[in-house]
């Protein structure tokens, strides 16, 4: 495995956490633009972390039974595509569903490049590229605000 493809693994495994890390602080923002109350807008966040799991539960199976390519491709289309209902959504309702959506197809990323890293020779082989597939984009940060000595969690 090359590093074009260890690239790619990695960016499709941040797929779930990118979804989280640039979306919270525009809540404040969310909820006055489409009028709506701040559990509305904070509803948005449920839907995409239940959609994230659904979609890892889903993804694994349908990549055994149908090959990586096809969910992958799937879930990477609807990913580009629900990412644009969301920022074109003009109901909190809409964005809702939309965000529920975009889980489901980042946990399609998620799950398929680990599986995609886990059965490479070559990348069993480099643990640093496995690691960096299988961290969390804000696993250093809070790692580096923990207390000293303490695991963060």
């Amino acid at each position: 495995m090359g590093r074009p493809l260890a690239v790619l693994l990695a960016l499709l495994t941040i797929f779930g956490p990118l979804s989280m890390d640039l979306y919270l602080p525009l809540l404040p923002a969310l909820t006055l633009e489409l009028e709506t109350a701040t559990s509305m807008a904070q509803l948005t966040i449920t839907a995409c972390l239940i959609g994230l799991a659904l979609g890892q539960v889903v993804a694994g199976p349908a990549s055994d039974r149908f090959g990586r390519r096809t969910p992958l491709l799937i879930g990477v289309v609807a990913y580009v595509v629900t990412s644009v209902l969301c920022a074109i959504s003009p109901t909190v309702e809409l964005l809702i569903l939309a965000r529920f959506v975009q889980g489901l197809a980042g946990g399609v990323g998620i799950v398929i490049s680990q599986a995609a890293g886990g059965t490479s020779t070559r990348v069993r082989r480099s643990s640093a590229t496995t690691a960096a597939s299988r961290c969390s984009p804000g696993w250093p940060r809070s790692w580096a605000r923990s207390p000293a000595g303490s695991w963060p969690g």
